[in-house]
This record gives structure tokens, sequence and C-alpha cells, in this order.
């Protein structure tokens, strides 16, 4: 079994977290895990959830959404990226996100928020803001 070790911001997750994360690390095609998004960076609202980026060996297919609270992007050795619960047609370069490494800890990025759509959309609300 591997063992995985996060050097910041872990300790900060609840138990629930830790163990869909842990399970996230087992899968043989994870390659390594970073926790990014307001909850690491101290700067969540009372509605923020986790977010786990994953680097994985195989590629980018629509999944389910692994639990409420908790954001899984999956990036494959391509360079595509998707969110787990979202379909195929929301696969993106993961050169968008604009990473920039600071240290073998931390990285800087642009984020994305997707736009909850229901009913008909009015194609003047942009479907990703940066």
């Amino acid at each position: 079994m591997r063992t995985v070790r996060f050097h910041r911001g872990f300790d900060k997750c609840p138990d629930e977290i830790k163990c869909a994360i842990e399970a996230v690390a087992r899968e043989p095609e994870t390659k390594s895990i970073w926790l990014f998004g307001s909850r690491v960076n101290d700067c969540a609202g009372s509605k923020s959830d986790w977010d786990i980026l994953v680097f994985r060996n195989d590629p980018c297919i629509a999944v389910p959404r692994r639990m409420a609270g908790l954001d899984v992007l999956r990036v494959s050795l391509s360079g595509d990226s998707l969110l787990e619960g979202m379909s195929e047609s929301f696969v993106q370069s993961f050169a968008r996100f604009e990473w920039s490494a600071i240290n073998h800890e931390t990285a800087s990025y642009v984020g994305q928020k997707f736009t909850e759509v229901e009913g008909v959309r009015d194609a003047s609300v942009p479907l990703v803001v940066r």
C-alpha cells in the first residue's frame, strides 16, 4: 500500500473528507493529490467545500460525484481535467487554470467556477467564471 503525505491542510479536514481523500489515494491510477481552494487557503465561506486535485494515469471520463462537500478535479496524463460529477462536455485543458509552482508544497492558480444552470440558460451568463 502506498503512503500518502500531505504537507499542509489535511489536518484541517473533517474525518469524512479525510476518509474520502484516503480512498482516492488508494486508487491504483492516482499519481498524486493536492489540497487546494478556500478551505486550505483560510478564506472559506459558510458554503465552501473541500477541493482536491488528483493527477491520474487514466483518461478523464465522467464519473459520479464522490460526496457532497468534496470537489475532486481529476487531471489525466494528457493534461485534460474534469470535475467528478460533471459530464464529459466539461473536459478542459488543465493549462487553463494557469498553475504556477511556488515551491514543492504550494502553487498559485486562477480559480474557475462553473455556473449552475436551471431551465433555459441566458447566453449572456458565462458557464465558467474565472
